[in-house]
């Protein structure tokens, strides 16, 4: 067997790891729903890790990795759209004192930052959800997988 691989007939260890990484995903359906709770991306793998860490070797493997990426992830996003509403905050001021503050104006920019911020929010969904995506796969088939760009909190 290869270092880094779960014997294949061990599948209710590849199971609880493929989970690990899949239930990061459920801000999906609750944001759908209405229901953006802050955090859900870390509330699944957490249980999970918590849970079943000391039957499955395995799945405190994939526990620890998910949990770090998704709060990575989470940190990420945090910063880059904390950066992007302070400069859009600068701008209003900016285009406010050029403008003597015209109502219309603000409301054009209030739009514009809005979708500036839903576009860059949407890329980061579609960022994580394609590396969970192929870290659900390496587990369900018995590997350990490591996210790029992740900052280890847990070792």
């Amino acid at each position: 067997m290869k270092q880094g691989t779960v014997a294949r007939n061990d599948r209710k260890a590849r199971i609880w790891g493929m989970l690990c990484h899949l239930s990061s995903l459920l801000w999906i359906p609750l944001l759908i729903m209405g229901l953006p709770i802050p955090l859900a991306n870390l509330a699944g793998p957490l249980m999970i890790w918590l849970n079943k860490r000391n039957k499955y070797p395995f799945v405190k493997v994939h526990g620890k990795e998910s949990i770090n990426f998704q709060i990575s992830i989470t940190l990420y996003a945090t910063i880059i759209l904390t950066i992007f509403t302070a400069f859009a905050w600068a701008f209003f001021i900016l285009i406010g004192a050029i403008n003597d503050f015209d109502p219309d104006s603000w409301l054009e920019l209030f739009k514009l930052i809005e979708f500036w911020l839903w576009c860059i929010a949407s890329m980061l969904g579609i960022f994580d959800s394609l590396l969970v995506t192929m870290a659900s796969i390496a587990a369900q088939y018995g590997r350990h997988y490591r996210y790029p760009f992740t900052l280890r909190f847990l070792r």
